[in-house]
């Protein structure tokens, strides 16, 4: 059972208590309940009513859990507090009052505790955590409709089920759990039962998210929905596209020649990267979008078997980083390597298959990578506004040098 952060013990799940059948305008709790606490795990247990004490024992397995508390007859008005030997748990205490049925309790409470952060006998039991208990005479609350039951869903009547605690069904039409269809409603029916019709053609289904696209209404219990905004990722928070690298390697453009180096120095401000990819896939000027405004670049690096992203570089669009090639690219010039220690990008489109990408970079903010390498390499360029990537790959046997302070790869 849970309770906030806290775990309470697997006895301690299902402080149940209380649920009096009424005699004469007076609360009778004497018998079996069914409770649980935060609606995790339930429990089975005697209550014995003696005037205004109550005894409670825990059925098996929860038979080491026990409590006390009064009530007042007359009102339904109770206090129960369990006793929980196994730390760091010290006990629970709800105090709350039947519904007029006399058959089931929704108590507010707490849960006490010995904080993690304790050291001393001075802050034992210090801790309380807010917890609700919720509790039903059984044999409501065992999932199966019994003599007397309008439903039955072991729920307790928790927020979102057409079942009220009492296991008496809510009101047809009242609202519950949602099944996550923009495109129906989610009501009670007849016999506690929670429904989804779908909504009629033409409604809006807009879920205000920025990052899922934009939809626009239902059509045959199904929202119409636009591509996603974004090509690589996505701040819904910001409301923004983010330019990031892959998890793992996508499929990009390629070249028919490229190369790849980085040498490693002792100083890391010395650490030079150089990537050229050379007559590559034909590629416009619009298709590297405009990183003098909008598109952001990734520079990926994939390693392992895997392979796995083991190194990246973003650089951000901007006018004063960011130029155009006349109509056929762009280049990049930042000599204090600010952008993860990238100095330098040429992206030149051709329409015959002569397309080029030159990257150089210098210093500490380089994506890092420790040479010598065991598996193949892959780097990848990404652009941020149109999703486009451009890659290559190059394995073992094609890194001509491969060592600690440097590595040389080539392909083909």
């Amino acid at each position: 059972m849970r309770s906030g952060r806290r775990t309470v013990t697997t006895g301690l799940a299902a402080l149940l208590l209380i649920v009096p059948t009424i005699c004469a305008a007076d609360y009778d709790m004497t018998g079996l309940w069914r409770a649980a606490i935060n609606g995790g795990g339930d429990a089975i247990f005697t209550i014995t009513q003696t005037g205004t004490a109550l005894q409670i024992q825990g059925q098996p397995p929860n038979d080491d859990v026990v409590g006390t508390g009064t009530i007042d007859p007359m009102t339904g008005v109770l206090s129960i507090q369990f006793s929980i030997v196994s730390p760091p748990t010290c006990g629970a205490l709800f105090d709350g009052q039947l519904t007029p049925n006399g058959k089931a309790l929704i108590a507010p409470g707490s849960i006490v505790s010995t904080s993690p952060d304790c050291h001393s006998l001075m802050c034992i039991c210090e801790e309380s955590v807010p917890a609700e208990l919720r509790a039903s005479r059984a044999p409501c609350g065992d999932g199966m409709v019994d003599v007397g039951e309008d439903c039955d869903d072991a729920a307790l009547g928790l927020n979102g089920s057409c079942c009220a605690i009492d296991c008496t069904a809510r009101p047809v039409g009242a609202a519950c759990t949602s099944d996550q269809n923009l495109c129906t409603d989610d009501v009670c029916a007849a016999l506690g039962v929670c429904t989804h019709p779908v909504l009629a053609d033409g409604t809006a289904c807009n879920d205000g998210q920025f990052c899922n696209g934009e939809e626009t209404d239902c059509q045959a219990g199904v929202c119409t929905t636009g591509a996603a905004p974004c090509p690589l990722a996505c701040d819904e928070v910001a409301d923004q596209c983010v330019t990031t690298c892959p998890s793992s390697p996508q499929s990009c453009r390629t070249a028919a020649k490229s190369l790849f180096s980085l040498k490693v120095s002792g100083d890391p401000n010395k650490t030079k990267l150089r990537w050229k990819w050379l007559k590559g896939t034909a590629t416009s000027q619009t298709e590297f979008g405009d990183p003098t405004d909008t598109a952001d670049y990734a520079l990926c690096l994939y390693g392992t078997a895997s392979p796995q992203l083991v190194g990246d570089a973003l650089i951000p669009a901007g006018a004063s980083t960011w130029s155009a090639l006349g109509s056929s690219g762009y280049k990049y010039s930042d000599a204090g390597a600010s952008a993860d220690g990238i100095e330098r990008i040429l992206l030149k489109g051709s329409a015959q298959n002569k397309s080029k990408v030159l990257i150089k970079g210098h210093g500490a903010g380089l994506p890092l990578l420790s040479p010598p390498l065991t598996d193949p390499l892959i780097v990848q360029l990404y652009n941020g506004d149109t999703g486009l990537c451009w890659g290559a790959e190059y394995s073992v046997a094609q890194m001509i040098k491969n060592q600690v302070d440097q590595l040389k790869a080539k392909a083909p």
